[in-house]
């Protein structure tokens, strides 16, 4: 649902950001189908995002991906979106 809004958002008021997936190898094609991304990857595929200011929302919970893309990302990462209590691995 929240791909769906952003890419409505971005569309109806001609916004200039990306909307990205990073999903397993199983779920990648689904989300494909789906069109409300500008890309797709798989965690394997990470490396790949480009470095560009981001906002993480995340949905899985997986704390090693999370830390993954957050070292990836580096200073780009602006916010992280995760529960409250696993912020503090982060700091």
């Amino acid at each position: 649902a929240l791909a769906y809004l952003l890419n409505k958002e971005k569309k109806q008021n001609n916004q200039k950001y990306s909307v990205l997936a990073l999903t397993s190898s199983k779920n990648k094609e689904f989300l494909i189908k789906q069109g409300y991304f500008d890309s797709v990857n798989t965690y394997e595929e990470m490396e790949s995002i480009p470095k560009e200011s981001s906002v993480v929302i995340d949905f899985a919970g997986n704390k090693t991906i999370l830390k993954n893309l957050k070292d990836h990302l580096g200073e780009k990462l602006n916010f992280l979106s995760l529960k409250f209590e696993d912020l503090k691995q982060f700091k």
